[in-house]
């Protein structure tokens, strides 16, 4: 039996496929390293716009005869629609949800929790000395990818509350 040694000219075409699936390999961890930052710092700016909305919404409330209640609801949009993600504008169709509510403690957990009641409104009650205090803000939008288009994933869903 006789071992040959293979020559340059019997391995040429063989450095193509191993490269070519090597690139496929190289653009998936382009895509995690790129695109899901993209997503991460829209995730933040989605939270930050979330949280200012709820803030200023939750200053509009007075304490007064029906809380300033509307004009609340109407900062909230107003603040969170001032604010972008990723260069592009929060619009009022992202706003997915406005709700405000009071705090109430809860003796088992020891600890306040915001209750929000159905039609977005829980009345505080006049025996306990509540007052509409507590805001929740709730923004959604879907992203595009730029390198996991390669993948089949077009857009992803960002969102914040």
């Amino acid at each position: 039996m006789r071992i040959s040694r293979l020559t340059k000219n019997q391995r040429k075409g063989a450095v193509l496929p191993i490269v070519t699936v090597c690139l496929v390999g190289l653009l998936a961890f382009v895509a995690l390293a790129i695109d899901i930052g993209m997503l991460a710092v829209a995730r933040t700016q989605c939270q930050a716009a979330a949280d200012i909305s709820a803030l200023a919404s939750a200053r509009t409330l007075n304490g007064e005869t029906g809380n300033n209640y509307n004009s609340a609801r109407a900062q909230a949009l107003t603040i969170a629609t001032n604010n972008t993600i990723l260069t592009s504008p929060i619009t009022a169709a992202q706003v997915t949800e406005r709700s405000i509510g009071v705090y109430r403690y809860d003796t088992t957990l020891q600890r306040f929790l915001g209750v929000f009641g159905p039609n977005e409104t829980t009345p505080p009650t006049l025996q306990t000395n509540e007052g509409y205090g507590a805001v929740r803000v709730r923004i959604m939008t879907s992203q595009p990818t730029y390198f996991a288009r390669v993948l089949g994933i077009n857009s992803m869903n960002v969102g914040a509350v």
